[in-house]
């Protein structure tokens, strides 16, 4: 059971992260979505 929620969080994260990049793609720059949606900026 433990490892169906970690799993299950696992998806959650990650499917709101590409919704989130998705969304901001032609809006930003690339590097700027990516930088936005990992939380700190990497250039």
């Amino acid at each position: 059971m433990t490892n169906l929620l970690l799993y299950l969080a696992t998806v959650l994260i990650w499917g709101t992260t590409w919704i989130a990049l998705k969304l901001q793609l032609g809006t930003v720059p690339i590097p700027w979505s990516i930088a936005y949606a990992s939380g700190s900026p990497r250039w």
